[in-house]
């Protein structure tokens, strides 16, 4: 994410390889960073945000987001075939399991079919200023799904099919999406008063 931040105007970021040596000094491995552990790389990095980022989801589509849909889906499908077979229970119990064994890999796992890509990747990112007035300052969070074909033609053919090429694109995609966000939103906050209304003084 840092060369991604890196590129967005009014950020100077500290580089990636710098920062990753910070954070490795500080024995963290996947946990959140605390409140000591932000105030350590304050200290050493001087930076004005410190901005974390997570990948909660890489490969699967969370529950929260498919189940609905594929409940109301489901469930029109199962009535269209009650009421055709007469709610034979041999044959709503057939379409049951077929729609079962299909539809909960397709979603789980994710998929590939007719060049495009079913990918869910979800990323996660926290800034916290470091000031004295700081704290939790921007939260933010993107999750890719979907990739087009014209998005893998870029790959050769061999490659397109492969599931960590694909997660790789849905990633790379995420995290520009959340780069462009802070370019757009992610701002210092000032530490001074409040200016009155009305008050012009300069």
């Amino acid at each position: 994410m840092t060369e991604q931040l890196a590129v967005q105007p009014g950020f100077r970021v500290v580089p990636f390889g710098e920062a990753r040596r910070m954070v490795g000094n500080l024995g963290v491995r996947r946990e959140r960073l605390s409140d000591a552990h932000v105030r350590a790389l304050v200290d050493e990095s001087r930076a004005d945000l410190i901005v974390t980022g997570r990948i909660p989801d890489y490969g699967a589509v969370r529950w929260q987001y498919w189940v609905g849909g594929w409940a109301m889906t489901a469930t029109a499908h199962l009535l269209t075939v009650g009421f055709a077979s007469g709610w034979n229970p041999a044959v709503v119990g057939s379409f049951m399991a077929l729609d079962l064994s299909t539809d909960l890999p397709f979603w789980w796992g994710g998929a590939y079919a007719f060049g495009w890509g079913l990918r869910s990747v979800r990323v996660q990112v926290e800034a916290v200023q470091t000031e004295l007035c700081g704290g939790p300052l921007w939260r933010t969070q993107t999750v890719m799904v979907l990739i087009p074909g014209k998005t893998l033609a870029v790959f050769p053919p061999e490659e397109q099919r492969r599931k960590e090429v694909q997660l790789g694109v849905n990633l790379e995609r995420a995290i520009r999406d959340v780069a462009d966000a802070a370019g757009q939103s992610l701002r210092l906050k000032s530490c001074g008063p409040e200016p009155e209304p009305g008050d012009t003084r300069r």
